[in-house]
């Protein structure tokens, strides 16, 4: 045995044997069987699987400050993780280290009607959230990730989207964050010593979104306390289908003007054919089902806790819909599945069945909606993809309430990269793709893709080089999730 590999194997020894001091000694592993699980992801086409040195579960925010600042002072990455459940590689650790595993941070610290708050740690997951909170009359703004995904770690996203639109897309008022330093920062009046309850402004600088949108770039968020909102009692959808995309998108923006719509889904043949139930489609034949399908189909979504004003505004919406004869009413009742998304829900079965599907999420306006369908298609066409079958848009509008705020999904719904000439297909159209939606304009995309940040860096300018100064002043030694925002 060499000397190099002894002295290796010894730091190795002296750093688990430290984590262990700190967390128990079941709690703390560098064992390979132990560390393969964390290795990848979903989006490994794109960022290279990678195994941890450690893995260490905690179970309170004193085990993450102690481990942090041992990790800072050693200069050991460390890569949070909330529930596990991660499609787009922001938990690989490209670099090695600490993955540090707070699946078991699972408590709802506090349910508080009157202030509309709640205050969670990591792990909690959607459905858990939801359950707690039914029991109040509450709910949470709900992501269309799956139910055992962490809810915490959507918000710090900035979600996918959400049940109600109006309820905008920032929930966070306030939250507790442990620095690379060790130190525990707290946002919004959390920071201020006697503040009568959580609220987004403590005075100064709002310093809660340095935490969003890259979790883990900047520290270690171990608690957060969110908006509740009424849980409504009832509701009602009005779906309309269009062979053009253009009235679809004109209903979408009337509806916006009006009001009256809790949420918009504007969804393609392509996406809306693996939303039906799997033996429906079975049954009948995938052609048989497309021929009945229009090309687009817009789905409204009215919720409300008054029924009379739920009733009204479906009318308004059922007028709005008719205004614009070249659709014709789609009922969701009839297509099964589709009647999920009218709480935030979104089925994966049909999608997944398909094998890989790869999908770049951003916010931009709803105005340049056909733009982006056909930047899409043709660089699915350029690349090998069907148009007609494999590449698939959907469009959910966040205004009035933001403005032209949409949230998007481009993507292919049909892809198997473990096949070499799939892989390297897949990487072709991404790259392709990702300039020409950077060309066209977007305000921002929804969450750090792998394969999407170094350029929009470079586009960033002095706002880029502003944003790599702020890190380098909270993680001078670059141990917080390096690799996965800024640098």
């Amino acid at each position: 045995m060499s000397t190099e590999f002894s002295m290796k194997t010894a730091n190795e020894d002296a750093v688990l044997n430290t984590l262990r001091q700190i967390v128990g000694p079941t709690n703390a592993t560098s064992h390979i069987v132990d560390l393969v699980a964390y290795e990848k992801d979903q989006n490994w086409p794109f960022v290279n699987p990678h195994l941890p040195d450690y893995v260490v579960k905690v179970h309170n925010k004193k085990e993450v400050r102690e481990i942090v600042r041992f990790a800072n002072r050693n200069k050991i990455p460390i890569v949070p993780l909330a529930a596990g459940i991660n499609v787009r590689g922001l938990c690989i650790p490209t670099q090695g280290g600490i993955v540090l595993d707070m699946r078991d941070m699972n408590k709802i610290l506090e349910v508080n009607t009157e202030m509309m708050t709640v205050t969670i740690q990591p792990g909690v997951t959607s459905a858990q959230l939801s359950a707690a909170c039914r029991k109040y009359g509450v709910r949470p703004a709900l992501t269309s990730a799956p139910d055992m995904a962490s809810i915490f770690a959507n918000y710090l996203l900035i979600g996918l989207y959400h049940s109600s639109s109006s309820d905008g897309n920032f929930h966070i008022l306030s939250m507790e964050v442990v620095l690379a330093s060790g130190e525990i920062l707290k946002t919004g009046s959390r920071g201020l010593v006697g503040a009568p309850g959580p609220h987004a402004r403590g005075g100064g600088p709002g310093l809660t979104e340095l935490f969003m949108g890259s979790p883990g770039s900047f520290g270690v968020v171990t608690e957060m306390t969110a908006k509740l909102y009424p849980d409504p009692k009832f509701n009602a959808g009005v779906a309309y289908g269009y062979d053009e995309w253009e009235p679809a998108v004109e209903v979408s923006t009337k509806l916006m003007d009006a009001r009256v719509a809790t949420q918009i889904d504007i969804i393609d043949d392509n996406l809306l054919i693996t939303f039906l139930p799997t033996e429906m489609v079975d049954r009948m034949g995938e052609e048989a089902v497309r021929k009945m399908l229009p090309k687009v189909v817009m789905i409204c979504t009215i919720t409300d806790t008054i029924k009379e004003r739920m009733e009204v505004n479906k009318k308004v919406a059922q007028g709005i819909c008719k205004d614009v004869t070249e659709g014709k009413n789609f009922g969701i009742a009839s297509m099964g599945g589709l009647g999920e998304l009218s709480s935030g829900g979104r089925i994966t079965t049909g999608m997944l069945q398909k094998g890989y599907y790869h999908c770049f999420a951003f916010y931009a306006p709803l105005n340049k909606c056909i733009d982006y369908r056909d930047i899409n298609y043709k660089t699915a066409e350029e690349h090998g993809y069907s148009a007609d079958y494999d590449a698939s848009l959907l469009a959910i509008p966040q205004a009035p309430w933001n403005g032209q705020l949409t949230y998007y999904e481009l993507e292919v719904l049909t892809c198997d990269p473990t096949d070499p000439a799939q892989l390297k297909q897949i990487q072709g159209y991404s790259e392709d793709l990702v300039q020409k939606i950077l060309d066209c304009g977007i305000y921002g995309w929804f969450r750090p893709y792998a394969e999407v940040i170094d350029v929009t860096i470079d586009r960033w300018g002095t706002t880029g080089e502003f944003i790599k100064r702020l890190k380098n002043l909270v993680d001078p030694n670059n141990i917080m999730n390096p690799g996965k925002f800024v640098y």
